[in-house]
Order: C-alpha cells, then structure tokens, then sequence
C-alpha cells in the first residue's frame, strides 16, 4: 500500500479494490533504541486516497520486537503502539523468550557398597544446571573434599577411593558456571572391612558358597560358629543367626556382607 514520505509516494499504488488485506507476515528480531512517538497498527484506508474503502492487517506474527530494551508482548503492546483494533484479525506479539530452567537441590543421593573399596552414589538429574560436583568427607569431619565435577546429564558416580571400615557422608552439588548453586542431601555409609570375597576357603577354616547366589548362601567351618550377621550394600545390620545356611531368598539382588567370627565376606545375590 503507498504511502507519502512528503516527497511523493515510497511505493507503488495499488489500486484498492485489488487490495483485500496486508497479512501473512512474521516479523522478528528487530532491535529499536527508543522512538519519539507510539507506532501504528491500522487497515482503514486513507480517505484522501481510497475513499471510504477498507482493509484489514491480518496474521501477522511481531516476535522478539525490542523497543528500548523492552520486548513487545501482547501484555504491553499498548506502550508502544495506538492499534485499531476494528481493522485488525490475529496480529500476535510474542516474545518468544524461554525462561532457562534454575538449579533444583538434589533430594534423593544414594550410596551402595559395590565392593570392599568401592561404592556407588546415585541420583535423579535435575534441570538447570550445567554440571555437578561430588563431596566427600569422613563422618566427623567438618570440611568436605571434591571427589570430581561431572556433565551434566550424570545420575551416578563410583567412589573407589573410600576405605574399608571408614565411615563417609556425601554430598552432590548442582553448579551452573563453573560455581556450586545448590545442595543435595547428605547420605551417610559405613564400608565394610572384608576378610575375603566369599566362593573360597579362608585358610582351611572356614569356606562360604555359593557366589554369587540366587538366595541361599552354605557355611562350613571346621570350628564353632559363635553367630553370623548380615549387612546390605549400605552396610547396614539386616539379620543374624548361628546355623550354616543364610537365607537370602527374601532380599532383593545386590551386594551383602556376612561377617563371620569377625570375618567379613562379601557376596552377590543375582
């Protein structure tokens, strides 16, 4: 549609009964330092050109529009334009800013006891954050050491660092540049002190099969078993008894400690 910059049309003109409306546009990106006056949104036809005709601005589509610093919204447009709104059909402002995600504390670290020296830390993974960093300390202790940083899609973490009969708490930090954000909770774990790994003869005293085992676990021994205990993979007291059969069946998969005679052996339920 022309228009006059005061030195004649900047356009060609187009008659009007050829014109049914100005639309099917999507303009974006566009940057504006500040304006002297309110823009203008309108389909009425100029009467000094086309009479009493009218068209209407239709399906446009004004994204990530900045005027000033502010981007125009459908919320705000009145701030920034005078709108007939009679002559207008779906003329959308949008934004179109996704708000980054924050950093969430992390609720559900766990630790489980893999082997003698070695445990497992894992977690769900939040939104946010661009990488995690892994605490340790010694129950007691006032001051945690950084294990290592990890991407930030990472829901585990092995630990073959800890020592047998140690005591640990563990914390697993959100961090967003570079910079610890937020926290996690702080799951403690004793690990075992293992004699032997179960399946074969301690000296020529004491012998403990089958390992791994789908539930039953045999002990024979040449001398007396005072008692037997059983812990989980998180070292914690389970059971304990006095014959030659632990039972097992009941418990789901993973690792167990049977300590025997201050003996520890550790089997794997599978």
């Amino acid at each position: 549609k022309p228009r006059s910059n005061g030195n004649g049309n900047i356009a060609v003109q187009v008659a009007t009964n050829e014109v049914s409306f100005l639309g099917d546009l999507i303009l974006e990106n566009i940057s504006v330092e500040a304006v002297f006056d309110k823009g203008l949104i309108r389909g009425d036809a100029d009467p000094d050109y086309d009479g009493n005709k009218k068209w209407l601005v239709k399906d446009v589509l004004i994204k990530n529009v900045s005027i000033g610093g502010v981007c125009v919204s459908d919320a705000n447009k009145d701030q920034f334009f005078n709108i007939d709104y009679s002559t207008i059909q779906n003329v959308v402002f949008d934004c179109g800013v996704v708000a980054e995600p924050v950093p969430e504390d992390l609720t559900d670290l766990s630790i489980e006891v893999l082997t003698c020296d070695a445990v497992k830390l894992t977690w769900t993974d939040t939104q946010g954050e661009d990488a995690y960093r892994v605490r340790r300390k010694e129950v007691g202790e006032l001051s945690y050491i950084i294990l290592e940083d990890l991407d930030s899609d990472t829901e585990s973490y092995i630990d073959n660092t800890v020592e047998e009969g140690k005591s640990y708490v563990y914390m697993v930090r959100p961090m967003l540049d570079e910079v610890a954000v937020k926290i996690s909770n702080t799951p403690e774990l004793t690990v075992p002190v293992c004699t032997v790994t179960a399946n074969s003869t301690f000296g020529n005293s004491l012998r403990v099969y089958p390992n791994p085992t789908n539930g039953m676990i045999y002990i024979e021994a040449v001398n007396e078993i005072q008692t037997w205990q059983v812990m989980n993979a998180n070292g914690i007291y389970l059971f304990e008894g006095e014959d030659n059969i632990v039972d097992l069946s009941s418990y789901e998969n993973g690792i167990y400690f049977v300590k025997i005679n201050e003996m520890v052996f550790m089997v794997s339920k599978e």
